[in-house]
């Protein structure tokens, strides 16, 4: 988890928390395809929760210790009203049949406790004909794309566990039980559904410990065991709750226990908006706008735990489905929440993405243009050409395709050119700004001057970050010839960093090392076979990541400069050695006068 968080430096946390986050992964996956099966290619087998399809509110009651279930708004000409009246309780066979979703056909049995002698009864699930045909797949897109944000944020941050944490909460948000399956399987799906949105406040305060453990300040003691009592707390009130619902038993303790673990979620929610809040007051620029958009993606959120919890306790409705009058209400929220938080990432970069947002469009756009245009080439032959056996149809198919891979890679630059100029501009701007200094670089005449202006280059494209130039001093290693922030004044020949450096001729990423100060990437400076220096860099001010085409980019721009203080050096050296010759031969003349005087003397 964060290193925010109490539990972080432990060496069980980090297994515990990836075979966690798999868990949620696969159960948000397995229920999405399910979910996917039957709201795209099987509807008539959704039955809806049981109110809706059987023709009555179902509305739970506790007071007697067991849950049973009171007959509200029966419809008449409905199976049950063939059999129960309104008002009646019964008590189901399957304890959790009231919120699970019924298949059409499926057997719904129940025992009639009052009023009158106890009478056990049964009747067949008929077709559902509600609007949850219609609007299945609307809702299932809705979850596919929460999902889909979710494992991309998961998997571009691999490592950076505040990341991860805020991926998760998208993931757990999808798990679902909105699907027929048999009572046990479907007590699974419904326990991993509520334990999603259970834990998505929490994994959220944990993305917010993070993002502000990093961008303003460390993260004190006591928050962190508040962190860590709160998330206890919410294990133990989950199990309650689990249990009560598998037996159908209640309590006054359940009853204390469903506030409990509605304050437990309210708290993580509040810590969330107080810590977030918390940034936003201490930052200002671009900083400050990140801060504020992750405040109102939160706030939407909170509305739609709020619109579910009210739901659940008020309305006693457990499903938003169709039926339920707040659910247009939650589709809105459930889409507008990660949307801002997409043009959060996508326009202020709350999350580093947009290398892999950048590969996605320029190979998207370039597979589009080469499908267009092998589609409209075979059409065009087809059309004019007519070729005539499949041979020869074959051989112009082969023509076309030889076609479009020769021309991959002109297409790919070009899509690539003017897509980065669109979207990525910024990063054109920085690229072609360092290339420009690196060009020019080699028309300065001194090497302090050169590492002065070198230093101010990787300042501005950094973004501020840390950084330090060393140069080579044979067997006593490197030395910094201009640094800032936390970095060494020296690194031994022998220190990981340049070993790497040796070993792979090109930039390498440097792990938890407090020897190399605040440095995450270094880049080699190369004079033949001989590392003559290096350039160690410390993370970007906004916390974003190196682009593997930035390093590459760096990579060649720290070798070109040190090819060229090499030269100037060796300019410095060879006219120094002049000099001395000059000053030798002067002193040689010098001497030889004085023994020619001495001699006629």
């Amino acid at each position: 988890m964060p290193k925010a968080l109490p539990f972080a430096g432990r060496p069980i946390a980090r297994p515990a928390w990836l075979l966690f986050a798999c868990a949620c992964i696969a159960a948000a996956i397995v229920s999405s395809a399910l979910y996917a099966q039957m709201a795209l290619f099987h509807p008539e087998s959704y039955g809806g929760v049981a109110s809706a399809s059987l023709g009555a509110k179902l509305e739970r009651t506790t007071d007697r210790g067991r849950i049973d279930v009171i007959v509200r708004d029966l419809k008449p000409g409905t199976p049950l009203a063939a059999v129960v009246r309104e008002g009646d309780r019964l008590r189901l066979d399957i304890p959790w049949n009231d919120f699970r979703t019924i298949g059409t056909g499926e057997t719904f049995g129940f025992t009639r406790v009052a009023p009158g002698p106890w009478q056990h009864l049964a009747i067949t699930v008929p077709d559902f004909t509600g609007s949850s045909k219609n609007v299945a797949n609307v809702r299932f897109l809705i979850t596919l794309f929460d999902l889909s944000l979710g494992l991309l944020l998961f998997w571009r941050c691999f490592g950076d566990t505040g990341a991860e944490a805020l991926g998760i909460a998208f993931i757990a948000a999808t798990i679902t039980s909105n699907f027929p399956a048999p009572p046990l399987w479907s007590m699974l799906w419904i326990t991993l559904a509520y334990a999603g949105v259970a834990a998505v406040p929490f994994l959220m305060l944990a993305f917010a410990l993070s993002f502000f453990d990093r961008h303003t300040r460390p993260i004190r003691n006591g928050e962190r065991h508040a962190y860590a009592v709160l998330c206890g707390a919410l294990a133990i009130s989950f199990l309650i709750a689990f249990y009560s619902n598998l037996t159908a038993f209640t309590s006054p303790l359940i009853h204390g226990n469903v506030l409990a673990l509605m304050v437990e979620i309210t708290l993580a929610y509040g810590g969330t908006v107080s810590v977030l809040a918390g940034g936003y007051r201490r930052a200002d620029g671009d900083l400050r706008r990140r801060y504020s958009l992750l405040l109102i993606a939160l706030l939407l959120t909170f509305a739609l735990s709020l619109v579910q919890t009210f739901s659940f306790l008020v309305l006693k409705r457990a499903k938003m489905d169709p039926d339920n009058p707040l659910y247009d209400v939650n589709v809105v929220l459930s889409l507008l929440g990660p949307l801002l938080f997409s043009y959060a990432v996508l326009r202020h970069r709350v999350v580093d993405l947009g290398f892999v947002v950048n590969r996605t469009l320029v190979y998207g756009a370039v597979s589009l243009i080469l499908l267009t245009a092998f589609g409209l080439t075979e059409w065009g032959v087809d059309k004019w050409l007519k070729p005539e056996g499949h041979q020869v149809s074959a051989i112009i198919d082969a023509l076309i395709a030889l076609g479009i891979f020769l021309t991959f890679h002109r297409v790919r630059d070009f899509v690539e050119h003017h897509l980065e100029a669109l979207f990525f501009r910024s990063w054109h701007d920085n690229e072609r700004t360092l290339r420009r200094f690196v060009f020019e670089a080699s028309f300065i005449t001194r090497p302090e001057a050169l590492l002065a202006a070198f230093a101010r280059e990787l300042s501005r494209f950094t973004g501020g970050a840390d950084y330090a130039l060393y140069l080579g001093e044979g067997d006593a290693g490197y030395r910094a010839e201009v640094r800032a922030g936390r970095m060494p004044d020296s690194i031994d020949i022998d220190h990981p960093a340049p070993v790497a450096l040796r070993a792979h001729r090109s930039g390498v990423e440097i792990g938890d090392d407090n020897s190399a100060g605040s440095a995450v990437i270094a880049l080699p400076m190369f004079q033949r076979a001989s590392l003559i220096g290096l350039v160690l860099l410390g993370p970007k001010a906004r916390g974003e990541h190196y682009r593997p085409d930035e390093q590459e980019l760096l990579a060649q721009a720290a070798h070109q400069i040190g090819l060229d203080l090499h030269a100037l050096r060796v300019e410095q050296l060879e006219k120094r050695t002049s000099e001395l010759v000059e000053q030798v031969q002067l002193l040689k003349a010098e001497n030889r006068s004085l023994i020619g005087a001495s001699a006629a003397a």
